[in-house]
This record gives structure tokens, C-alpha cells and sequence, in this order.
């Protein structure tokens, strides 16, 4: 199990301790779905760029949405 110790403003902490007593979740629950969400959405992110930086791709991306691309 890998181990994190860190410091969270105030105004965080605070909401954290909040909902998780209002729902009876463990705060290391929480924050550990929030980091994997968020892990999950940046790497979906990343990969979008890389695809996209292919020309290739974005020629097929472009012409499903119906835009005209310049010839080169």
C-alpha cells in the first residue's frame, strides 16, 4: 500500500470532513475515487493530445466533423 502524508487548505479539509460525516464515507476514501478520477481524466486527456498531434488522425477527425481541410 503506498503511503501519503500532505497538508490541504483549510476550506478543503473542512469540506472534506463534511462530507465525508455526512455520508459516512472514509476521507481516505474519498480522496483516493477523487485522485483516480482525476488521474483517469488527465491521462484520457493526454492521450486525446497525442492522437490529435498525428495529422493522420486529425484528417479523420476533421472530415467526420465536415470541416474543409487546406491542402498543403
Amino acid at each position: 500500500m503506498y503511503r501519503l502524508n500532505c497538508q490541504l487548505p483549510d476550506e478543503l479539509g473542512n469540506r472534506l470532513s463534511d462530507y465525508s460525516a455526512r455520508t459516512g464515507i472514509a476521507k481516505v476514501a474519498i480522496v483516493t475515487q477523487a485522485l483516480d478520477q482525476y488521474l483517469k481524466e488527465q491521462e484520457a486527456r493526454d492521450r486525446l493530445v497525442d492522437q490529435l498531434s498525428d495529422p493522420e488522425i486529425m484528417g479523420k477527425v476533421c472530415k467526420a466533423l465536415g470541416f474543409d481541410l487546406p491542402l498543403r
